[in-house]
């Protein structure tokens, strides 16, 4: 078998290095990123701790996923990936039956109630996608994906209208991991500089969470929660 000169296998490693640490540097936002022909839709965590690790591998780009480095002998366990896959028949109960964790309903609708709203507004454009880490449902997304100007509901063209990862599947990175891959969604998007969500306030809210995640307040409620917003930015 062909084995590369050493100085060959040095460079690689050294840029491979130099990937992770541009990848993990993005920790505590959710960064815009380059898309290019090796990028999958898909993103990976490692299925233990809080944050995910980025992995190296084609069809992965590693930008926009947040994670630490682990050694070799703390990697038994294989990524999981994460993805966005339609809400059909083939799903709609296993998704419909998803909950945040006890303590938590009062922030977020559940999924139900999403779909009801996404049917009753089609002007809002409703995008709602099931939340997977490999073939196990663990959350659901929605999003006013250019919602039409002057339309009754959503005041902007692209809101993150809800969001939740099951609190069976919480402190794994899959809602970081979700988020990473709806920037990734509205980079088709040539219009789409902001995204804007609302919360509810009080204890328990996924306040902090959008924050590290590079949100930051506007000083706006709508419908009695507070309005955050991501700007969107695009490399090159």
């Amino acid at each position: 078998m062909y084995a590369p000169p050493l100085q060959s296998r040095v460079m690689a490693g050294m840029q491979i290095m130099a990937e992770l640490r541009g990848a993990l540097s993005c920790r505590g936002q959710v960064s815009a990123f380059s898309m290019d022909s090796n990028w999958s839709g898909s993103v990976s965590v490692m299925d233990h701790g809080a944050v995910g690790r980025a992995i190296l591998t084609r069809g992965v780009n590693p930008l926009g996923v947040h994670g630490q480095l682990r050694h070799d002998d703390q990697m038994q366990n294989l990524p999981r990936s994460v993805t966005l896959r339609p809400v059909d028949d083939t799903n709609r109960e296993a998704i419909v039956a998803l909950a945040v964790a006890p303590g938590q309903e009062r922030f977020v609708d559940g999924v139900a109630d999403s779909l009801r709203q996404a049917a009753a507004h089609p002007c809002a454009r409703p995008w709602f996608r099931a939340v997977y880490a490999g073939d196990t449902p663990v959350g659901f997304l929605m999003l006013a994906d250019g919602a039409e100007p002057g339309n009754e509901v959503i005041p902007w063209p692209y809101y993150l209208w809800r969001m939740l990862i099951d609190g069976r599947y919480q402190g794994r990175g899959y809602g970081r991991a979700a988020l990473d891959l709806v920037v990734a969604h509205l980079h088709e998007r040539s219009d789409a500089d902001t995204l804007v969500t609302s919360i509810v306030p009080g204890d328990g809210s996924p306040y902090g969470f959008y924050l590290r995640c590079g949100f930051r307040p506007t000083g706006d409620f709508f419908d009695h929660e507070t309005v955050l917003a991501l700007r969107l930015t695009r490399d090159g």
